[in-house]
């Protein structure tokens, strides 16, 4: 399955906005400051499920593309986390 309509990117862009603006740039600054990877972060994207967002549905995950993760990366990209969120994220969905 594959989101291709506005409306499902919409959907996506704005749940991953909801999720990633919940974390503070005083989250990321502290990050930074005390070069602590963002377990925190990480593990609120794992629990809503985001992680999966290009597994295959019948292996669990969400079944969507590359289009639908860029959407989330960019936003997490936008929401303060910059690339240490990004990054923190990336190593989870793109590798598998």
């Amino acid at each position: 399955m594959s989101a291709t309509t506005i409306e499902d990117l919409a959907e996506i862009r704005a749940e991953a906005r909801r999720l990633a603006n919940s974390f503070s740039l005083d989250y990321w600054r502290e990050c930074d400051h005390t070069g602590n990877y963002p377990w925190e972060f990480v593990r609120a994207f794992a629990k809503h499920g985001w992680m999966s967002i290009m597994i295959p549905e019948e292996y669990g995950g969400m079944g969507l593309g590359l289009r639908e993760a860029a959407v989330l990366m960019q936003e997490v990209a936008a929401s303060g986390a910059g690339l240490t969120g990004g990054s923190a994220l990336h190593f989870y969905i793109f590798p598998p």
